[in-house]
């Protein structure tokens, strides 16, 4: 693991296995997944932990909200770093609140498993013909 210049001493970078991540996002409760641009690639890593039933909070990025809503993971401003902690505190301190947002995030990843999200594909396209 590398230290982040200026980050407080529990806070450490990893790169971690696909396999590997999903056992800690299974047994964390919460993850925080920063996302940088507009780059959509950590949506994956978003659903994978809704799938696990995992608390997520991130960082807001375009498109986001077309996936989740705000009562199912907590999306902050980039680089807000004292409104992520902020976050972060409340559902750690709220864990009912926590349970329930990740469950309806659960529920929502759902819709985006390829055998659901191809039967809203072909009555979408059946629609358009």
């Amino acid at each position: 693991a590398a230290k982040l210049k200026d980050a407080p001493k529990n806070v450490e970078v990893d790169n971690y296995r696909y396999h590997e991540f999903n056992q800690l996002a299974a047994n964390a409760s919460l993850c925080f997944i920063p996302l940088l641009g507009t780059w959509q690639g950590g949506i994956t890593v978003i659903n994978d932990a809704a799938y696990l039933g995992t608390m997520t909070v991130s960082t807001d990025f375009l498109g986001l909200n077309a996936y989740y809503n705000d009562n199912e993971i907590v999306v902050v401003n980039r680089g807000d770093a004292k409104q992520a902690a902020e976050k972060i505190d409340y559902l750690m301190q709220h864990p009912n609140e926590r349970k329930a947002m990740a469950a309806r995030a659960q529920e929502r990843v759902q819709d985006f498993r390829f055998e659901n999200f191809w039967e809203k594909m072909k009555k979408d396209c059946l629609t358009i013909l």
